[in-house]
């Protein structure tokens, strides 16, 4: 068995069997940053990133494709300010920060009984944790987007200008303007700033609005052809004006509804968590209420979008590891940890996930991006440092 498997298994070994959860916690992290910051062409973009890499560094021409567009120019800046760490530092000291930041808020906005859950939503789901560490311009990003929400939610009006909230007000700003100068996907993100701000607003919302409401914008995934829409995205993204999204235009045949063959099982897991989000919203944290609206949009929002158009939604999905244990948390305080009924779902619900991460495992279809993580190996294993 391979030292990724190995670090998984002592992963939710530790979380689910050491009562001392805050020494589980940081065995966790130490045995995550092996695959999330020691991996050796474990991932489908590695060759992307390497050559990134030497286009800031070496000079050389970017893209596998003849693609030649300048990269974000916060994130050249940061390739070039590791270039003394060389591109395994890089990869190193990007994931440490990842991992860490991720940690941080699990640590903050999770009850430690709790946090396997967490841990097991970002590891068992494809496109959370092995797309991140796949991803990494985007996850910078995407942390930046995280590092902004947080600043952001624990701001409070200045009562002077030796406020420490002055300082979290302009540090959520800097970090909302940095995200799409790392990745421009993270533009959409801004979508966070009147949400939250909605959200504290209304703070008893009618939950049967929001259920109708939420409903009713999943069933028309399956009546409304989104491919009619591309046309007037492209006239959209034209009109901003925004350089870095000059090149859009060619990921918009991903706004589509293809994505509406994916597992039923997969969508009544999601179309659950969703309602459950709802019903229980009134016992909800502003902070868990703001997470759990980010998940929801990105759910709602990727019924019409496909291959690497759906990845924009990252910056509200990754709300989800943080807002989806006090859902498990709310159902075990109203029904008996030991009923037989709610111990079978949670024990289907994890094996069926288990079992759709060893399916996308494979070389076929999304799989692509994460079979050689079968064959891992560490950069200590590499031929050279590059």
């Amino acid at each position: 068995m391979n030292l990724f498997y190995i670090s998984l298994i002592l992963t939710f070994a530790s979380l689910l069997f050491l009562e001392n959860k805050k020494i589980a916690f940081f065995i966790s992290f130490v045995l995550l940053f092996i695959p999330w910051g020691l991996q050796f062409q474990a991932t489908q973009d590695w060759d992307v990133n390497l050559l990134r890499w030497d286009f800031v560094n070496v000079n050389a021409k970017v893209g596998l494709d003849g693609e030649d567009r300048e990269l974000e120019p916060l994130y050249a800046l940061i390739l070039k300010a590791c270039k003394p760490l060389s591109f395994y530092g890089f990869l190193m000291l990007s994931g440490l920060v990842e991992l860490s930041v991720i940690f941080l808020f699990i640590k903050k906005y999770v009850n430690p009984s709790y946090y396997w859950v967490s841990i097991f939503i970002l590891m068992i789901k494809v496109n959370y944790g092995l797309l991140f560490i796949n991803s990494n311009r985007q996850t910078l990003s995407v942390i930046c987007v995280m590092v902004a929400a947080y600043f952001m939610i624990n701001a409070k009006l200045p009562k002077s200008l030796k406020d420490k909230n002055i300082l979290y007000i302009f540090l959520s700003v800097l970090m909302f303007l940095a995200a799409p100068k790392i990745h421009s996907s993270s533009y959409i993100s801004y979508i966070i700033i009147p949400l939250y701000f909605l959200i504290k607003w209304v703070k008893s919302p009618n939950r049967i609005f929001l259920f109708a409401l939420c409903n009713v914008l999943y069933v028309s995934r399956f009546l409304i052809d989104a491919e009619n829409y591309q046309f007037f995205a492209s006239l959209y993204l034209n009109s901003l004006h925004i350089e870095e999204i000059n090149f859009f235009d060619k990921y918009l045949e991903g706004l589509d509804n293809e994505n509406l063959v994916s597992s039923r099982f997969n969508q009544l897991v999601e179309w659950s968590m969703m309602n459950l989000l709802i019903f229980f919203y009134h016992k909800l944290s502003t902070e868990h209420r703001f997470f759990g609206a980010m998940w929801i949009l990105s759910y709602l929002l990727g019924g019409f979008l496909m291959h690497t158009l759906a990845r924009i939604t990252v910056y509200f999905y990754i709300f989800l590891i943080f807002v989806a244990p006090r859902v498990f948390e709310l159902i075990n305080e109203k029904v008996d940890k030991k009923n037989i009924l709610l111990l079978s779902i949670y024990l289907t619900t994890i094996l069926f996930f288990l079992n759709n991460f060893r399916v996308n495992m494979t070389d076929d279809g999304e799989g692509r991006y994460y079979y050689k993580w079968h064959d891992f190996k560490t950069v200590f294993e590499a031929p050279d440092w590059k």
